[in-house]
């Protein structure tokens, strides 16, 4: 890269020995004097194409003042000179002074004569490219037989620079690989193609993935995950992301429960929250489970333990419902008592007396 302070100092030193205001520079090349001002502090830099007038009215040579041990002069000259190609590395030397045009068409000359074109050959010029030309370059490059470029190799850094439609083509077209490098830049990218990003990683078997990304995920989309582990018999998987998860994705996960999942939804119990608790309470009694409600009790609030204490009596679990008396609100223990009392159970109504 060239060093602006430098430049900037050249300029103002040779205006002045050649006796010359900034009106009179800007005069002469044609632009505004607070242009020239600009140059003379460093704050900007005359573009490529200017500068060659720019030296020949200060008498001196393009590489005088951009450093002639600076690499980025000599394709500063290819260009000014226009006889030759330039790399991607030399491009990048001279980007931030190209105009748009010229730049497009160093860049689609260069694309065109890399043979192992990746986008990470983009990464030091694509913030000044403009965004729908990334697009097609994007659309041309996954539209070629190339599989290697499904690997998005360098998509991290040029990310930001994408409109959201290109970086969901470069999702929808990712392999394996590709998934990779989605993942090391999703905290750029928009909450549909993370949806999409998910969607993918669940298809090929990627839940390590979501594990990793799990922070930035939308909560739509952490439903939709939580949707599918419970329709494939996938809750375990869950467990990684369960502190990110929504109530509604427990909620809708309880909602569609079947007696072999009560013990993986077990494992949740400390995520739920108040209507989860009561929901896995309720499930666990639709399915006759009084053993996983014992062992989750100390997690379930007062209203699943109405619902509990209701079920148990109407069933006679009476040795059920000692196991939890350490839990129970007074009303509930009085309601046991008078049950008790009521069928003559003086040994269980001795026992849950003790906690009136």
């Amino acid at each position: 890269m060239f060093d602006i302070a430098k430049i900037a100092k050249k300029i103002k030193e040779t205006r002045i020995a050649k006796n010359m205001t900034q009106g009179d520079l800007a005069d002469l090349m044609g632009v505004s004097y607070q242009a020239v001002s600009n140059w003379e502090r460093g704050n900007s830099m005359p573009d490529i194409s200017k500068l060659e007038d720019l030296c020949g009215f200060l008498g001196i040579s393009v590489g005088e003042l951009l450093g002639i041990e600076n690499k980025g002069t000599a394709a500063v000259e290819k260009v000014i000179e226009n006889k030759e190609d330039l790399s991607f590395d030399e491009i990048a030397e001279v980007a931030p002074i190209m105009p748009p045009k010229v730049l497009k068409e160093k860049t689609e000359n260069a694309k065109k004569k890399t043979e192992n074109f990746s986008f990470s050959s983009l990464s030091e010029i694509a913030e000044f490219l403009d965004a729908d030309y990334l697009s097609e370059v994007i659309h041309e490059a996954l539209s070629t037989a190339d599989e290697a470029l499904k690997s998005l190799d360098g998509l991290f850094n040029i990310v930001e620079y994408l409109p959201d439609e290109a970086i969901r083509e470069a999702i929808e077209n990712a392999d394996e690989k590709g998934l990779d490098s989605v993942a090391d830049c999703i905290e750029d990218i928009d909450d549909e193609n993370i949806d999409l990003f998910a969607e993918k990683c669940l298809k090929m078997n990627r839940f390590d993935l979501i594990l990793r990304t799990a922070e930035f995920l939308p909560d739509e989309t952490l439903e939709k995950i939580a949707e599918y582990c419970s329709a494939n018999e996938k809750l375990p998987e869950l467990f990684g992301i369960a502190e990110f998860l929504p109530d509604e994705a427990y909620t809708a996960i309880l909602k569609n429960a079947e007696a072999k999942d009560l013990s993986a939804l077990f494992g949740f119990i400390d995520y739920f929250d108040d209507d989860s608790a009561v929901l896995f309470a309720e499930k666990c009694l639709e399915f006759d489970n009084s053993e996983i409600i014992i062992e989750s009790a100390d997690s379930l609030p007062d209203e699943a333990f109405d619902k509990i204490v209701d079920d148990w009596l109407s069933k006679g679990k009476f040795n059920e419902l000692s196991h939890i008396y350490k839990y129970l609100e007074q009303h509930q223990l009085k309601k046991i008592a008078k049950a008790f009392l009521e069928k003559g159970k003086s040994e269980n109504l001795s026992e849950v007396s003790e906690y009136l």
